[in-house]
């Protein structure tokens, strides 16, 4: 059986984006106040605050739907298969770059939504609107599945390193989208993936 996340953790994802939303309302009917009573200045604050807050609601929730969608839809595709939802980190464009297949969809920052397809004999790495795998990684051939630090925007995060004699990939487990989206993933997720990837008999510690 398929598996790419909690009930738990949805259940968390979910009341986190309502906490925004309500926190957004209450910023909207302190604007209608402040443009009633002609408070200009708090006015201005208030207007800055609620495009804030609708800028970071609606970022989280693209982020989170495509993490989602896209670990949802490889699923599906994929029967069987343990799916870790992932960010990237920003050395998989350089292992796209190696391997010579399509950077679409792969900021140089990291970031960008990925999911790994841990099937029997291989790992197939997916990203946003892909058909099929953009590399797969032969099981038989990994060198190394381990925890490291890797590059995620300006700064370093723990991150799933695969290796192998036909390629790598070096992701951020997203099982809770919201954390993923800064690069950050507990140690229970990290974990939880290397389990999901090393499960075979190749050897990884966090």
């Amino acid at each position: 059986m398929a598996e790419h996340g909690g009930d738990g953790a949805e259940q968390r994802r979910r009341w986190y984006l309502w906490a925004l939303v309500a926190l957004a309302l209450v910023s909207v009917l302190r604007l209608v106040n402040q443009v009633r009573d002609g408070d200009t200045d708090s006015l201005t604050w208030t207007i800055a605050i609620l495009v804030v807050l609708v800028i970071v609601v609606v970022t989280l929730w693209v982020v989170t739907r495509r993490i989602d969608g896209l670990a949802r839809r490889v699923a599906a595709l994929r029967p069987g298969a343990a799916v870790v939802p992932a960010t990237t980190a920003s050395e998989m464009l350089d292992v796209a770059t190696a391997l010579g297949v399509s950077r679409a969809n792969i900021a140089g920052q990291g970031g960008s939504v990925a999911a790994l397809a841990v099937l029997p004999d291989r790992i197939e790495v997916w990203f946003r609107k892909d058909e099929q795998p953009r590399w797969v990684l032969d099981r038989a051939t990994l060198t190394s599945v381990h925890v490291a630090p890797a590059v995620f925007g300006s700064a370093r995060r723990d991150a799933l390193w695969v290796v192998g004699a036909t390629g790598a990939a070096v992701v951020v487990p997203a099982y809770r989208p919201l954390r993923a989206t800064a690069g950050a993933a507990s140690r229970e997720d990290l974990e939880r993936a290397l389990q999901a990837v090393a499960g075979t008999g190749v050897s990884g510690t966090v």
